[in-house]
This record gives structure tokens, C-alpha cells and sequence, in this order.
């Protein structure tokens, strides 16, 4: 084969290779930069493999792949020189070259339509400026057919060389990851008064991708999982009597709050109701709502996903809500709210599940920092040395007009904090917990909450002036915790908001003229037990009967302890939670709700979950003892009403 010419445009890209479970699928891109390394210097056997137009004939891609678009002859051709790199019969020199051709600039890559992925190349570094023309040469749109779904790609960047240009697309085994931004606190938290609420049933469509991404919430970079890059993730703003179809890859995803009544496999439970979503695959959630309005949210359900940042929230609209915009609220805000870690969750379960703990300690470990809307603060002079972080220097705003009531939507979507929410100078009137309307406290100063709870808050705004500002704090309570990460008792603790009152008539002024407030925290004392909000304290606004006729009593007592697992001589000791002496045994190809379908065993093995048959229907009263000293969990029924 003869050589290549000199100038050459080189991206290094990542892609997702999936042996066992399905197609390759690429994640993200991209890193750019020319050089005048060639294709020879390699050193490797290359063979063309197969024509694009002929995809029986490319069955497989693997490690060291190269492809390579001919813009002479306008066609791709696929090369092969993963045999020299698995037989590592010269790793050095492709180490060296790789290193060549790394990133001058990160460059933005997303999904856009099912079965389809575009990326864009920004410009490559040159010595010379570009012309039109060569820029112009180099946008080529091309499609790469294998046997998995078509990849559509479209490249825009600077080539000055003639002939190849060749795309190094190194397929590593491990998920890459993403260099796009991730995009927080969008615009659609903010619900528009334009929303159609209506009595129609309708049926509403989303695609999601879920990826791994590097971000910096609070200013400390880690990696994030995401859905559409998105933190929170997508909004779903939908009617009662509303069909959700969600075509989701990679992640099961429970519904936290809907009943699933006759789809109880939608739910999302990996193990319970569904098998896990193999790397690369797709799987379509498909559920009715039905008599259900208020706030929800969904949050990932495989192992703990969800405090790596896939969850987002659920809003669900009905002509039957009491709670009416424009009589009881003018403006609806969302407020998703969490702690946030700076390792991953999967190091972190790990490590607690081990004999030493995580840090050493066997209780729930501290969070780094609070986020609302996946903005928070962390100080960076309590980073590892090694870490990347910037002390962030901008604050969370809301605008909110002078004279009206503006209802904060709050959802509890950490892992372990309690949460105190407030705002400065303005009580709040609680109407809204887990999507059930309410008469709540009148005036409090602070509303508690745990993971998983929702409230609905309102704050009137007739006594303040335009241009005035207040802090919103959403504080977690450190004296619950066993111990505390560095610099979480000063402001990484609370994650702060400043709302701006402004004048409905006339634009917001920019956000670089807001002035910080001047206002302070409520001086009445924080402490005692972390426990939520009392509900005693509340009525439903639409009345529900209580049960007269109790049936019985249920108990459950959980607690955390460790099993010995026996692997020839070795034997290793791992933690894990008790309920009524039994430890959940993962299943994940053989889930509960399988077990008790018509056909199946229709018994639950005791051993293996604990479980306890009902036999009539009617009203239980259910008791849950949590017998262990260092660890709190919260607990919520599925598909219930809860009395």
C-alpha cells in the first residue's frame, strides 16, 4: 500500500465495545490536532477490510481499528491493525504515536436521533490560517455501516493535506469518557404558565441516553452519569391519563412516585420487575398514568446510580389538582435537591460494603457538598492535592416577580442528608407532600425532608421591593452524620440561591448587576432528631378515609452485617443489610415479579429476600425497627397508598 501524505488530520475517539451483550455503540468523541505522523509508522499489517456500501463483509470492529475516509475517491475504507495492537508487537510506538495526535480542545458530541450519532470536530491546529475553501473540503458527511444501528457522523475542521485523511478510532473496553458540557439548571425547571392542562388523554414521547461525562457541580471535576447531559436530568411535564413511552439505553430507571397500576414490570427495579439493559441496548418504558397529579421524579435503579446524576424530575398536571396556578401560585418552580460525593458511587459502595469501610468507617459516609439544580459549592483548599477543582464564584439565581406567590417544587433526591430548606426573611406555606395536596404548618421557618420525599412550598413576595435580594438555603443537617468530609460544616454544606424580586413588567435586569444579600439565616435553633416534617400537621385537600377495620400487623427489622463468602482457600467478608435475618441475593436475569407470574414457581424463595404474603386484602399496619447504630435508610412503599 503506498504511504500516506504528510499532512494529516488525526482523532483520537473512544468508543464502547460491547463482547458479549450486543453492537458497539460509540459514546463520545473527540481530540484533534494535525501532525505528520503516517499511517506506516505503525508498523502493523494493514488490510482493508470492507467496502461501506457492503456491510455482510464488516462483522467485527476491535482495538486499533482505523478508518480511513478517501476524500479522492469520496469513500471509507476500514483498516485493521488490531492484530498488532493485541499481540502488543509494538505498544511503545503506539503509544507514542497516540500521544501525537491528543487534544488541542475538547470538542461537544451528543446523540440526536435514535440509531444515529454526530459529532463535530472543532478546528485542528495549524501554523498556517485556513481558507473557505479548505474548510469547506474538509465538511464530508459519511456513514460507516456495520451491523449494528447506522452511525451518521458530520465533520467540520481544518485539513490542508490532499488525498487520505485518516480517523484513529481506538475501541477501548472500558465506557469512555464524554468531554461535552453538561448542561445544569436548565430552563426547564422553571414551569412556563403555557403548559396545556387538560382532561385528554395523550401520549408523550422521550429518548434518552444515558453517558459518562466529566462535570463539576460544586467545582470539584468528577465523572458523571447523565441522561442527555442533562443534571438534573430531562424534565417530564405530562397530563393524568397521560401514556409515557421512554426509550431508554443502558439504565433501568424507576418511577418514583407512580403506581404502575396494571404495568407493575414498568416500575424499573433491577432484579424485582426487569432484567438489566444490556450495554448498547435499548428498552422501552411504556405506562399509563392514571388518577395520579403532582410532583414525582424518576432516579436510576441500578445499584446507585442515581447519586452520579441520573434522576431528574416528573411533573404530572390534572384539571382535578386543587392546587391551581394563577389562584394559589403564579410561578412553579423546581428545585431537585441532593448531596453530592466526589467519588464515584460504585467506589463508594464498595468500599463501605467492605470489612474496613469507606474512610475507615462503617457508617454512612458524609457528602462533600449540597446542590440544588446541580449547582453547589465546594472549597478547593480542601481538594486532594491531585484533584482538579475550582472554587466556584457564581451562585444559583431566580428572578421572581414583586407581589406574587411563587410555589418551589422540592425534591429530595440525595443519598443520605436530611435536608432543611428556607428562605431568608420569607415563611413558607407548605401545600404539596409526595403528590398528595395539603393544608400544612402556616409560616414555618424550614421545611425537613429525606431522600425521596417531595413538598411543595409557597413564599409570597407582597411585602418585598424590586431589586431586593434574599438567599435560598437548602442546609444539610451535619449532626446526623457520623463524621464529617473536609469543609462540610462551612458553606459546602449549604447549598445556597439568591432570588432577585424584579419587576414583572419590565425585563430582569443581567445577572453580572445582582447584589449579594445582606439577609441572614433564621436565628431559631436547629437540632434534636432527624426526622422529617411532622405529619400531623397536615390535612389532605381532598379528605381520604382512614382504614377502621385493621387486619394485622407486619414487622420488619433491619440491620447491616457482613456474610463470608468461600472462594476455594480464600475467604472474603463483605457487608451487607439484613431485613428479618435475610440478605437480598442479586438476581439479575430472574426478577421477583417473574417468580410470581401465572406459570412460574409463584413462591419467593425465603432465603434469598425477605417477604411477607398477605392473605386477603384490607389495611395493614406496617412496623419498621432499624436495629442498626450506624446507618440510616429510608423506606417507601410501591404502588400503595400510605395512611
Amino acid at each position: 500500500m503506498r504511504s500516506l501524505p504528510h499532512h494529516l488530520a488525526y482523532l483520537l475517539c473512544n468508543f464502547m465495545w460491547v463482547s458479549s451483550c450486543g453492537s458497539p455503540k460509540i459514546i463520545y468523541v473527540c481530540k484533534s490536532q494535525r501532525s505528520r505522523v503516517r499511517l506506516s509508522d505503525y508498523k502493523c499489517p494493514i488490510k482493508e477490510l470492507a467496502d461501506p456500501e457492503k456491510p455482510q463483509r464488516a462483522q467485527h470492529i476491535f482495538p486499533g481499528d482505523v478508518f480511513g475516509w478517501d476524500l479522492r475517491a469520496s469513500r471509507l475504507k476500514i483498516y485493521r491493525t488490531s492484530l498488532c495492537a493485541q499481540s502488543k508487537a509494538n505498544p511503545e510506538r503506539f503509544t507514542r504515536i497516540a500521544s501525537r495526535v491528543r487534544l488541542a480542545g475538547y470538542t461537544a458530541a451528543q446523540w440526536s436521533l435514535p440509531n444515529s450519532f454526530r459529532f463535530s470536530c472543532g478546528q485542528a491546529q495549524s501554523n498556517k490560517p485556513m481558507n473557505n475553501s479548505q474548510l469547506v473540503r474538509a465538511c464530508q458527511i459519511f456513514r460507516i455501516h456495520f451491523f449494528f444501528p447506522m452511525l451518521n457522523f458530520k465533520m467540520h475542521g481544518e485539513m490542508s493535506g490532499k488525498g487520505y485523511v485518516v480517523f484513529l478510532l481506538t475501541v477501548f473496553s472500558l465506557v469512555s469518557i464524554a468531554v461535552a458540557s453538561v448542561q445544569l439548571n436548565s430552563s426547564e425547571l422553571y414551569l412556563s404558565d403555557k403548559f396545556q392542562i387538560t382532561s385528554t388523554p395523550q401520549t408523550r414521547n422521550y429518548y434518552w441516553k444515558i453517558t459518562n461525562e466529566t462535570g463539576a457541580p460544586d467545582g470539584f471535576t468528577r465523572n458523571m452519569l447523565l441522561v442527555n447531559s442533562q443534571f438534573p436530568g430531562p424534565l417530564i411535564e405530562a397530563n393524568d391519563g397521560l401514556v409515557v413511552p421512554s426509550n431508554l439505553q443502558t439504565v433501568t430507571i424507576h418511577w418514583h412516585g407512580i403506581f404502575q397500576r396494571e404495568s407493575p414490570w414498568m416500575d424499573g427495579v433491577t432484579g424485582v420487575t426487569q432484567c438489566p439493559i444490556p450495554p448498547g441496548h435499548n428498552f422501552t418504558y411504556s405506562f399509563k398514568i392514571n388518577n395520579q397529579y403532582g410532583t414525582f421524579w424518576y432516579h436510576a435503579h441500578a445499584q446507585n446510580f442515581n447519586s452520579d446524576g441520573i434522576a431528574g424530575p416528573m411533573i404530572v398536571h390534572s384539571v382535578n389538582d386543587p392546587l391551581k396556578r394563577g389562584v394559589d401560585f403564579h410561578q412553579d418552580i423546581i428545585l431537585l435537591i441532593n448531596d453530592w460525593y466526589h467519588d464515584m458511587s460504585q467506589s463508594v459502595l464498595q468500599q463501605l460494603l467492605s470489612p474496613t469501610g469507606y474512610n475507615n468507617s462503617l457508617a454512612a459516609p458524609s457528602p462533600n457538598s449540597a446542590l440544588v439544580n446541580g449547582i453547589g459549592y465546594f472549597d478547593c483548599n480542601n481538594a486532594p492535592a491531585n484533584a482538579t477543582c475550582t472554587t466556584p464564584n457564581q451562585s444559583l439565581t431566580f428572578d421572581v416577580p414583586v407581589g406574587t406567590k411563587t410555589r418551589f417544587r422540592l425534591i429530595g433526591a440525595g443519598s443520605h442528608a436530611l435536608f432543611r430548606f428556607s428562605v431568608d426573611e420569607h415563611t413558607l406555606n407548605v401545600t404539596e407532600t409526595d403528590s398528595t395536596g395539603v393544608v400544612g404548618p402556616p409560616a414555618i421557618h424550614r421545611v425537613p425532608f429525606h431522600n425521596g420525599e417531595r413538598y411543595s412550598v409557597i413564599i409570597d413576595t407582597s411585602r418585598d421591593t424590586v431589586g431586593s435580594t434574599v438567599y435560598l438555603r437548602a442546609a444539610m443537617d451535619t449532626d446526623c452524620f457520623a463524621w464529617l468530609a473536609p469543609g462540610i460544616t462551612g458553606r459546602a454544606g449549604t447549598a445556597l440561591g439568591i432570588i432577585r424580586i424584579v419587576d414583572p413588567k419590565r425585563p430582569p435586569p443581567s445577572n453580572s448587576s445582582i447584589a449579594l444579600p445582606t439577609t441572614s439565616d433564621w436565628s431559631d435553633t436547629i437540632g434534636g432528631a432527624c426526622l422529617d416534617l411532622d405529619v400531623s400537621t397536615m390535612r389532605p385537600l381532598v379528605p381520604q378515609d382512614a382504614c377502621t377495620n385493621l387486619l394485622g400487623t407486619i414487622y420488619f427489622s433491619t440491620s447491616f452485617g457482613t456474610i463470608a463468602s468461600v472462594n476455594g482457600n480464600s475467604t472474603s467478608i463483605s457487608g451487607r443489610f439484613f431485613v428479618n435475618g435475610t440478605t437480598w441475593i442479586t438476581r439479575p436475569n430472574r426478577p421477583l415479579l417473574n417468580e410470581l407470574l401465572s406459570g412460574g414457581p409463584g413462591t419467593i424463595n425465603a432465603s434469598d429476600v425477605a417477604a411477607f404474603t398477605f392473605e386477603q386484602p384490607g389495611c395493614y399496619d406496617i412496623v419498621i425497627n432499624n436495629l442498626d447504630a450506624a446507618l440510616d435508610h429510608s423506606y417507601h412503599l410501591r404502588k400503595l397508598h400510605a395512611i
